[in-house]
Formats: C-alpha cells, sequence, structure tokens
C-alpha cells in the first residue's frame, strides 16, 4: 500500500491542528494491518477509524503500535483517516 499525493494546504478554521486530514478508504478484499505500513516522513503514523454507534460510537486511532484501534487492523470497506502535519 503507497500512500503519495496528500498534502495540507493551510488551516481549518485557524487551528492547524484540525488541518490536514485525509479520508481513505480501504480498497483491499483483507483488512489492512496498520502497524507494517512504511509511513512516509510527511504523514503523521496516527491512522483514525470510526467505530459505529451501535458498537460504541467513537473513534479507534492507532499511532507507532500502540492506541484503541486493536493491533492496527483497519476493517475491510471501512475508510480510515491519516494526516498531513505540516502544510507543504
Amino acid at each position: 500500500m503507497t500512500l503519495t499525493g496528500l498534502s495540507q494546504t493551510g488551516s481549518f478554521f485557524g487551528a492547524q491542528e484540525k488541518s490536514g486530514w485525509h479520508l481513505l478508504s480501504n480498497p483491499f478484499a483483507s483488512p489492512i494491518d496498520w502497524d507494517p505500513i512504511p509511513v512516509p516522513a510527511d504523514l503523521s503514523t496516527t491512522v483514525s477509524v470510526w467505530q459505529p454507534p451501535a458498537t460504541g460510537g467513537r473513534y479507534l486511532t492507532r499511532a507507532n503500535g500502540t492506541g484503541c484501534l486493536t493491533d492496527g487492523i483497519l476493517p475491510v470497506g471501512r475508510a480510515f483517516f491519516v494526516q498531513v502535519p505540516q502544510a507543504q
């Protein structure tokens, strides 16, 4: 899996830390293990996945092998967020 062409163009409502988020999807017919993916230097290592309300209704996150996203697995057919933390 290659993550390219993502950028940050400025602040979102004046809050730099809320900028640069990209909603991506899992295009594969299997789950993606986020932990071994080589993350480009200009991309945050954090990934966030929405957990539906029926099972908690919150974002599950993973960064550098830790977090509440169990084992860093991105489910089949589920979108996820990644962030470019600095303007390009």
